[in-house]
């Protein structure tokens, strides 16, 4: 049919074609059944235009989420970046403040260490003290860090004297460097 159709130069040439060959009902039969299945081509024409458009739209959608979702992973990657990096900082931080912490030990068992030889001086000094106060009568007036003062009141060398000799104030001062001045 389609064939025949092509064929024709014009409507008026489909026409006499079909006055000579058929009746008059038969062109216009022909005529019925060219629109119908003309009909048919543009209905299946469109319905193949509106899958087109919906497969058209379904692409435009799936671009759309490919596209958000290669900003989402650009953004991650910024934030991964960034955290690399924060990281890093953290890390270095974490080892100057190691270091600080082992420089600060260091000086800590340095001050106990002095501590140590301080209190042991300081026991020594009670032991002396000790000593005297067992010799002379000894008063002590006042203690400090770094200074002890005390008075001495020595015994006569003779029980039978009756006059009492001065006292005798002793005043013993320390520095850092362990050393001792008596006045």
């Amino acid at each position: 049919m389609m064939s025949l159709v092509e064929g024709l130069e014009s409507a008026q040439q489909l026409m006499t074609q079909a006055g000579t060959s058929q009746p008059e009902g038969g062109a216009r039969g022909r005529w019925k059944a060219l629109k119908a299945e003309s009909r048919s081509w543009v209905e299946q024409t469109e319905d193949l235009l509106w899958s087109l458009q919906d497969r058209i739209q379904q692409v435009h959608s799936r671009r759309q989420k490919v596209s958000e979702l290669i900003q989402d992973l650009d953004h991650r990657k910024q934030q991964s970046v960034q955290l690399r990096e924060s990281l890093s900082k953290a890390q270095k931080a974490l080892q100057s403040c190691d270091l600080q912490l082992g420089q600060l030990r260091a000086r800590a068992e340095e001050g106990r260490r002095q501590l140590t030889e301080r209190q042991q001086v300081g026991d020594k000094l009670q032991v002396q003290l000790s000593v005297l106060q067992e010799l002379m009568q000894c008063h002590l007036l006042s203690i400090d860090q770094s200074e002890l003062s005390v008075e001495l009141r020595p015994r006569p060398p003779c029980s039978d004297q009756t006059s009492e000799l001065d006292p005798l104030r002793l005043s013993v001062s320390w520095s850092q460097g362990d050393h001792f001045q008596l006045q």
